[in-house]
């Protein structure tokens, strides 16, 4: 599986827009099967931008997950990603110069770019 940074960053929207103190259970996406989906909220949970369980079966396969809350680091990574014209410019520079995107590099340009939106740069 690839990794799909939109698709991180549309679960990350959606957890930040759910209830305080409410778990959110699943989410739908257009296009996107459960599997991707599930794939990408353990990526989350591997990187601690979120706190939750993905649920599996038979051959490890993910079913189903539930998400208690977004970390500290979730939401610095989306106070950064959150504007669209930042986060479209930052994936086109990294496409552009041929870099990895590896949370590292992108969390490095939203910095870089939200400072200059901002004009802080």
């Amino acid at each position: 599986m690839k990794r799909d940074l939109n698709l991180i960053r549309a679960i990350l929207l959606d957890i930040e827009a759910a209830p305080a103190g409410k778990p959110v259970y699943g989410f739908e996406y257009e296009g996107r099967d459960n599997v991707e989906i599930l794939e990408h909220v353990q990526l989350l949970l591997d990187e601690q931008f979120i706190e939750g369980t993905v649920l599996r079966q038979g051959m490890n396969e993910p079913v189903r997950c539930l998400v208690h809350r977004m970390t500290w680091a979730g939401h610095e990574f989306l106070s950064k990603a959150k504007n669209d014209t930042v986060w479209k410019k930052v994936l086109a520079q990294a496409e552009e110069k041929g870099m990895s995107a590896s949370m590292t590099v992108i969390n490095g340009l939203l910095e870089a770019a939200a400072k200059k939106y901002a004009g802080l740069d």
